[in-house]
């Protein structure tokens, strides 16, 4: 809908608020090492094989990983940009835009199957949550990491903007691998991964996109009616709530900002709205 996210003037103000603190991050001598870090794991990993492509969701960290990769060391990677049904109705146009923007070698692509029909095929076996964003879901299976196995098979590396703080087990990967590593892959055996802003901060992201004049998709935005305190929390990402994060309000967040989302989220599964 394109009257969707439906934001109010507390989110506009809460996001002015945000981006000004992070903004004036930008000019601190942490974020600066931040960037350098960045950079030098960039040149570590170009200098290591070739050639890389660049996974760009559209999210705020890839975003600002494509800014790097392909603008700030003038890489021409090939930028895949998977999509689908489940995503914010405005990532794609989003994802386009940028590419066009900047001029990249942008490969927007697909699964094999429509996430959104699965949804409705499979609805009777739901209850108030689904797993959807595990490696054990067996729809992420089946449309997102053998759509990305395939995809990244020609390339002898990958460049990811996964960022620590944003789970445990990013944490833990990141103590255990670093951020340049090799990785097995379904397709090709090995491949090469790397997280050049894995360490960086929530305020490093913002702040970046900050310093550089990047424009956010406008989901991030959507912070006043809960995370006006840790405006990070908003992910770009499928649409459809996990069990905890349905347990913690985002199906109430999903009805306030995305009405047209929410009533079809019933339509599959409207035990949801005990998460309301």
């Amino acid at each position: 809908m394109s009257d969707e996210p439906r934001l109010s003037r507390e989110d506009h103000a809460a996001w002015g608020r945000w981006m000004s603190t992070c903004a004036m991050h930008a000019r601190t001598r942490a974020h600066a090492r931040a960037v350098d870090g960045a950079r030098r794991i960039i040149g570590e990993a170009l200098s290591t094989c070739d050639p890389w492509c660049v996974a760009f969701s559209g999210g705020k960290d890839s975003r600002v990983l494509t800014q790097l990769v392909c603008v700030d060391a003038g890489y021409k990677a090939a930028v895949i940009a998977h999509k689908d049904d489940l995503d914010f109705p405005e990532s794609e146009p989003y994802v386009r835009r940028v590419g066009e923007e900047l001029g990249l070698d942008l490969r927007v692509v697909r699964p094999p199957l429509s996430p959104a029909q699965w949804m409705a095929d499979n609805a009777a076996t739901f209850g108030d949550a689904v797993d959807l964003h595990s490696r054990t879901s067996e729809l992420a299976r089946a449309a997102w990491w053998d759509t990305i196995d395939n995809e990244t098979a020609a390339f002898a590396g990958y460049f990811d903007g996964l960022a620590k703080h944003e789970s445990r087990a990013r944490t833990i990967n990141r103590a255990l691998r670093g951020n340049l590593y090799p990785k097995r892959h379904r397709v090709r055996g090995s491949i090469m991964v790397a997280h050049p802003i894995h360490d960086w901060t929530p305020k490093d992201v913002y702040g970046y996109c900050a310093a550089h004049g990047i424009e956010l998709l406008p989901l991030y935005k959507c912070i006043a009616l809960m995370d006006a305190k840790e405006p990070w929390r908003v992910r770009e990402e499928w649409w459809v709530p996990s069990e905890i994060q349905a347990g913690m309000g985002r199906v109430a967040w999903l009805r306030h900002y995305y009405p047209s989302l929410y009533r079809m989220l019933i339509e599959w599964m409207p035990a949801a709205t005990r998460n309301t």
